[in-house]
């Protein structure tokens, strides 16, 4: 567990260091209705992308739920899907490796998917702060957005 005094501190050095998040329930129903429109698909099967996205403001990075950063690949997100498969509404299976891999445009995206701009520590939510492999991600991302401006 993290102590209080060094959250508090992780919160004034991120509280400018804004994200836009995306729409990940619209954005999972999008791609599983086009994956079963596509493809044949077992009854029962549902495609997640297992975390939630958001573009660091003013880059080129895409940043995860957990503290991940990767850079967009020519313009576009890399959206990797697992399966999911339920019985009565309750998941009873998972692939353990990506069965579909997407490429949006980032301009899709954010016209089509973007929610309200927010905070790093809004955007995790529980997780900012979370540990310490998380607090070394969050300082090595804004010291990558700090060489890359």
């Amino acid at each position: 567990m993290i102590p209080e005094n060094i959250k508090e501190k992780l919160k004034n050095n991120f509280k400018s260091f804004n994200v836009i998040p995306f729409d990940m329930p619209k954005l999972n129903k999008m791609l599983d209705e086009y994956i079963k429109n596509k493809y044949s698909i077992e009854d029962g099967e549902f495609f997640n992308l297992q975390r939630d996205f958001a573009l660091i403001k003013d880059t080129d990075l895409i940043i995860d739920s957990e503290c991940i950063c990767e850079p967009l690949k020519a313009g576009k997100l890399v959206l990797e899907l697992y399966a999911e498969r339920q019985i009565n509404q309750k998941v009873v299976d998972f692939d353990l490796l990506p069965r579909y891999t997407f490429f949006i445009p980032i301009e899709k995206l954010i016209n089509e998917f973007s929610l309200s701009e927010t905070t790093l520590e809004t955007f995790m939510s529980e997780k900012f702060g979370y540990n310490f492999r998380i607090i070394n991600n969050m300082h090595s991302i804004r010291n990558l957005v700090a060489i890359n401006s």
